[in-house]
């Protein structure tokens, strides 16, 4: 257990060096006029949203959605 957890600790240190470097590259420098603000709420919604239906999923699995997986991974060759 310990071993998963130093190695997902250390694969999100990974991810966040990743994004450092990446993000400003990808961005830009904002222009020179351009001052920061606050997201609306109604922006932040959809993605609070879509993270807690990926969690619910990630946690529980619906049984018809468990049967459909089974099936498409009989379909590739898998073992239900």
């Amino acid at each position: 257990m310990a071993v998963a957890a130093s190695y997902l600790a250390l694969l999100g240190l990974v991810f966040l060096a990743m994004a450092g470097v990446a993000l400003p590259m990808a961005l830009g420098s904002a222009p020179p006029d351009a001052r920061p603000g606050r997201e609306p709420w109604s922006a932040l919604v959809p993605p609070l949203l879509l993270s807690a239906a990926i969690l619910g999923l990630g946690l529980w699995i619906p049984a018809p959605l468990a049967s459909m997986l089974d099936r498409a991974a009989a379909l590739l060759g898998g073992a239900p």
